[in-house]
């Protein structure tokens, strides 16, 4: 599959400054297919024709020609193999996070399979484990499908649906290293399960230095990252405000990986969430402005996937 190659999305026309760049769906429009075409409005009158064909994202409900495709006689699709099952996750310094997934995830796992992982961190460093999906087959005692954590002398046992209450599978060894074993039967596999690894990061000295221990000091700056409500952009710029921060300003190229890492960094993230940030236009106007009157470079663009808050004071 190529859904995800940006180079077959239109990428808008130069020099319009981008405009009619494709994918142009919000999420709410309704435009969930995808067509072919080559060509695209200009942003006043009329239309050009492009090079080639780009892909463009299309409410499903509109009539087009189509094409269609399928193998020829004697061809035929090889199945993918299961990744390798064990794994060995040595996290660091330098590589602090990293994603552990049940093999063929998000499909549906294998049977028979006995997966041993095993993590390590810095000496005197722990480790968290946050859950952004698990779905196994469920039991009374989970003696079907099974992840086992082992911690020390202490065992922990997951089975079952846990997307409603994900966030209650958040783990902090005891110590710099643990293991996890998952084991499956002969019959009814799932979607299995996604963490994100870390290494626990105590944070006393920014909460002191941000008067707040809810912000995340950066730089110069405490930020708040609001992932438990959802706002539109006016509705969060007036949260800011009320806790004495405004919606995040990117003032230089120091400043992106920044942003980039406290979204990376929250739980919101895992599940593929937007934030909003303190950047605008107003009706009838393309161009951009940050809420301090800076002009928004174009050329810069961080993309998230629902809408959230990022505070910053």
């Amino acid at each position: 599959m190529y859904v995800n190659e940006s180079r077959n999305w239109f990428p808008g026309w130069e020099k319009f400054d981008w405009y009619s760049v494709q994918p142009s769906d919000d999420g709410l429009s309704e435009q969930n297919c995808v067509e072919l075409r080559n060509v695209f409005r200009y942003p006043s009158k009329g239309q050009g024709i492009t090079d080639r064909f780009y892909w463009n994202d299309r409410d499903c409900l509109v009539t087009n020609p189509f094409v269609c495709q399928r193998l020829k006689p004697g061809e035929s699709v090889e199945p993918l193999p299961i990744p390798e099952c064990n794994q060995t996750i040595s996290l660091s310094w330098e590589s602090p996070r990293q994603i552990l997934t049940s093999p063929k995830y998000p499909g549906q796992y294998p049977d028979n399979i006995e997966c041993h992982y095993y993590v390590i961190a810095p000496i005197g460093q722990r480790i968290v484990l946050e859950f952004s999906d698990f779905i196994l087959e469920d039991s009374l005692s989970c003696e079907y499908d099974i992840l086992t954590l082992i911690d020390e002398d202490r065992q922990w046992y997951r089975c079952g649906n846990w997307e409603s209450k994900i966030k209650l599978l958040r783990y902090v060894s005891s110590k710099n290293y643990m293991s996890m074993i998952f084991t499956t039967d002969y019959s009814h596999s799932f979607k299995g399960f996604r963490i994100e690894i870390f290494i626990y990061v105590e944070k006393p000295e920014q909460s002191i230095l941000c008067d707040n221990e809810v912000f995340q000091l950066r730089g110069k700056y405490c930020y708040l990252v609001v992932n438990y409500l959802e706002a539109t952009w006016a509705t969060a710029r007036q949260i800011c405000s009320e806790s004495k921060s405004k919606l995040a300003v990117v003032e230089n190229a120091e400043q992106v990986p920044i942003l980039d890492d406290l979204v990376r960094s929250t739980y919101g993230y895992l599940s593929g969430t937007i934030y909003w940030v303190g950047a605008s236009a107003s009706a009838g106007d393309t161009t951009w402005k940050w809420i301090d009157g800076t002009k928004v470079n174009s050329k810069s663009k961080c993309v998230y996937d629902n809408f959230y808050q990022l505070f910053q004071k």
